[in-house]
């Protein structure tokens, strides 16, 4: 048997339908509401360190489409502690959390994002123990490099993004800072180079400040006109 101990972010695809332990817990509170699953809200008690239930909460009537999705995920409803559903072969689990502590084993837990498959299916956020998903049989469909891969594409374009906003600031400055030479009828002619080395915020600051010397001649409709497109 190969060990394989996914990273945030891994997606794993479902082989076979599996039937797991969704607990009452305020991080399944979503996930569960939407498969029509509403209970009472716990409260912790600071001295048994236990959660408890808070009487007289009432519960919501179901509606039919809540039915419908309890009746294909089958959720059957197990005590006060958790609710049994089956997700069907197929499903796509984003890891997004996995909690393992020495001396806690009782909430070894992996947190998933479910992927939604159709107009009736259900999606969301969920996390189950340990125990249940080594149960889970499955095949990668975004592996450990596809996800080093995608955070340097998200790196890249948020890099470039960046890089945009300054290059359209740079721009504008230069746009007002002729027209005020235009306006004081001096040469036309300013070197934008070492405006690259500063900031954003030296060049936002800079921009205001051009800004407000061209109200002198032009209104500020004129202005935004001016550097309309850029």
């Amino acid at each position: 048997m190969k060990l394989f101990i996914p990273t945030i972010g891994v997606s794993l695809k479902l082989t076979s339908p599996a039937t797991v332990k969704v607990y009452f817990e305020s991080r399944n509170n979503q996930f569960l509401n939407r498969l029509g699953v509403y209970y009472p809200r716990l409260a912790y008690n600071p001295y048994t360190r236990k959660d408890y239930y808070v009487a007289g909460r009432q519960i919501p009537a179901l509606s039919t489409s809540e039915k419908a999705i309890q009746k294909k995920y089958g959720v059957v409803l197990s005590g006060i502690e958790f609710c049994t559903l089956t997700l069907p072969a197929g499903s796509e689990l984003t890891v997004s959390r996995i909690y393992l502590r020495k001396g806690v084993s009782d909430y070894d837990s992996v947190t998933f994002s479910l992927k939604k498959a159709g107009k009736d299916s259900v999606y969301g956020r969920f996390w189950i123990k340990l125990e249940d998903v080594n149960t889970l049989e499955v095949e990668v469909s975004r592996s450990v490099e596809d996800v080093k891969q995608a955070k340097i594409d998200r790196k890249k374009k948020q890099i470039e993004k960046e890089l945009r906003k300054k290059q359209s600031l740079i721009d504008q400055i230069v746009i007002l800072k002729l027209e005020i030479l235009k306006q004081l009828n001096q040469p036309p002619v300013y070197n934008p180079d070492n405006l690259k080395n500063r900031s954003d915020t030296d060049l936002e600051y800079l921009k205001r400040q051009l800004e407000n010397q061209l109200q002198t001649w032009l209104s500020r409709n004129q202005i935004k006109e001016l550097l309309k497109g850029v």
